[in-house]
């Protein structure tokens, strides 16, 4: 239970991260003087009824505590997503999508939850959106997001330890992982 407990601060701060309120990932229009920060963003126009579809992919492999199931394991992601679309100021929701095998091409801008080793130690999770390639919106606006990718590492059984020996924060005040990119715009 305070597995569970613990894992439902992680889901939410992986999914506030979405949040259009503060932008993490931003572009310049140029390398030099005056600087045009452009974000990277959802494009709801582009979304159905204003809806990110999320995927979980890669469900093998996956070491759940003693006491936790993976029916809980989803249980936790949908609660998360619900709580977001609780947030009656954001014009985003989210729905669950499906499962799906990884990089399986949609449609629509998506979000994909996979299972994966490539976390860094002292972290749980950790996501952020995959540009593959920086177009501007039709209004020059914003780069918009095709897909974003929540990564979780598939032991869930222990707790990480940093290399100080300490535990990592289960409960931070923001209980999210950022980061930040200062990608520049061709041209």
């Amino acid at each position: 239970m305070i597995r569970r407990i613990s894992l439902v601060p992680l889901a939410l701060g992986l999914f506030a991260s979405l949040s259009f309120g503060n932008y993490h990932f931003v572009h310049f229009n140029s390398r030099t003087a005056p600087w045009r920060s452009i974000p990277e963003k959802f494009d709801l126009s582009s979304l159905p009824n204003k809806t990110l579809s999320y995927y979980v992919t890669d469900q093998t492999g996956i070491t759940l505590a003693s006491n936790d199931t993976y029916v809980g394991l989803m249980s936790e992601i949908r609660s998360a997503a619900k709580v977001w679309n609780d947030v009656e100021t954001s014009e985003l929701r989210l729905a669950f999508g499906g499962f799906a095998a990884p990089n399986t091409p949609q449609s629509t801008p998506s979000l994909e939850i996979i299972f994966g080793d490539d976390i860094p130690p002292g972290l749980i999770a950790l996501g952020g959106p995959q540009v593959l390639q920086v177009n501007l919106d039709s209004t020059g606006q914003f780069v918009p997001i095709q897909k974003s990718v929540v990564l979780i590492r598939p032991d869930l059984s222990t707790i990480p330890v940093l290399a100080s020996g300490f535990s990592a924060p289960w409960s931070t005040k923001s209980g999210m992982v950022s980061a930040y990119s200062t990608r520049s715009l061709p041209g």
